[in-house]
């Protein structure tokens, strides 16, 4: 092995909360944010993408009504922490 780097880092949260992702998605997009996309759509998957398009905040949210939240391609252990304020702040309060 001639050089190491981290692609791609993967984690799952387990909130003690069921989350309405319907409301979520009306609360998301009515914010009109730059900072991510969403890509919900209960017929064809049962979660919601979130996916931050980089600065500050890079990797992608998949959100189930059960509270289970997966964390994917997160590439710095800071970006759980930026992920993280951001589900407390957007998740808990809806």
């Amino acid at each position: 092995i001639i050089s190491t780097r981290v692609d791609n880092i993967c984690a799952t949260r387990r909130t003690k909360i069921k989350t309405n992702l319907d409301n979520l998605f009306k609360k998301l997009s009515s914010s009109k944010s730059n900072l991510y996309r969403i890509n919900y759509n209960t017929q064809k998957f049962p979660g919601m993408f979130v996916k931050f398009l980089g600065f500050p905040i890079k990797g992608t949210l998949i959100i189930f009504k059960s509270g289970s939240i997966n964390y994917v391609g997160v590439k710095s252990p800071n970006n759980f922490i930026k992920l993280d304020e951001w589900v407390n702040k957007w998740i808990h309060n809806v």
